[in-house]
């Protein structure tokens, strides 16, 4: 009988890895050409997530008809892409640690990272299912934008603890088996030390808008939505008729002025809004871009030392053959013994 063939079956990392993010790039590049072409969200001011943490963040482009049609198609591609990276990362650090490379504690941390990357990755899929209802909110009645925020707060969390791991795992195991960073007779790239200094280039805009988007939560601006989405309700309060160009925060005298949102500081106040803007484009940018460039170059120019996951395949069947029963080959006879 002819013996069944092995095959071998190598699962790349940073192929991974690159299918992942340019997949959510291009989820979020296709939701803000259909918000935008389709609607009037960027040209209307201000939007609801203006009024309620001074800037328009990246849920914006998920969050309004067509987009919110198309995108969750793409987005289940996504997390194909992101629960296999994470179970590739787990083999890997899983590895790492048998073989020494990493302590028990980080070994732990970092099992820790998998998790909740894992299960935010897939609580994220709540937005689209949850918009925020104008009818409850203009109502006073905020849980289905709490419900719609959280998701996107944790996957913030998830996506800075992806890249920053991913750097304390080559720093501490010497990716690429490049171990030079503790020995000092060999000369380092550059481009090392930008890594070894990239978590303290991405915590700062990352905290600050995880902090920004709990003390929003903790004191929403009142009204619930701006004046454009219940201008009835708006004429009849003591600020009049607004026109079309009015900012949040209306008095910009935080914490008295009802309309300014936030607990611990004003968030949606004009003179802070340039600020907020700033810091969620830069986290948005620092959380996607060098992963995504860093494991190409991985992929390109480092492709026989990045981890793979070696899986073989060979079938694995009964054989079924009916044995002739005058084959006295196939028999033992009892009598002889």
């Amino acid at each position: 009988m002819k013996q069944p063939q092995q095959s071998e079956l190598s699962l790349y990392l940073d192929d991974v890895r690159i299918a992942m993010y340019s997949t959510f790039l291009f989820l979020s590049i296709l939701g803000g050409i259909l918000t935008k072409y389709a609607t009037d969200i960027f040209s209307v001011k201000p939007t609801l997530i203006d009024w309620w943490f001074g800037s328009t963040n990246l849920c914006v482009v998920f969050d309004f008809s067509p987009s919110s049609l198309v995108i969750p198609a793409f987005y289940a591609v996504f997390l194909i892409f992101w629960i296999l990276m994470e179970a590739l990362l787990w083999f890997r650090q899983k590895e790492a640690y048998m073989a020494g490379q990493i302590s028990r504690g980080w070994y732990w941390l970092l099992n820790y990272f998998r998790i909740q990357e894992s299960l935010s990755a897939i609580y994220f899929t709540t937005i689209f299912a949850v918009n925020p209802d104008l009818r409850e909110l203009s109502e006073g009645n905020p849980t289905t934008m709490i419900i719609h925020t959280v998701p996107y707060f944790f996957m913030i969390i998830a996506f800075t603890n992806l890249a920053i791991g991913d750097v304390l795992y080559d720093l501490f195991t010497g990716f690429a088996s490049i171990r030079g960073m503790s020995e000092t007779k060999r000369s380092i790239n550059w481009a090392w030390y930008l890594l070894a200094a990239y978590p303290l280039i991405i915590l700062p805009p990352c905290l600050f808008i995880m902090l920004h988007i709990v003390n929003v939560l903790l004191k929403p601006p009142q009204p619930l939505v701006p004046w454009r989405y219940i201008p009835d309700q708006w004429n009849v309060t003591a600020y009049g008729n607004l026109t079309l160009d009015q900012l949040p925060c209306i008095e910009n005298n935080w914490p008295s002025d009802p309309t300014c949102s936030g607990y611990a500081w004003c968030a949606n106040c004009p003179n802070f809004m340039d600020v907020v803007t700033a810091m969620d484009h830069i986290k948005t940018l620092l959380v996607l871009i060098p992963p995504w460039v860093k494991a190409i170059i991985s992929s390109i120019w480092l492709r026989d030392r990045i981890y793979r996951l070696n899986i073989s395949i060979m079938p694995h069947f009964v054989d079924t053959r009916i044995v002739s029963v005058d084959d006295d080959k196939n028999y033992v006879n009892l009598d002889q013994q």
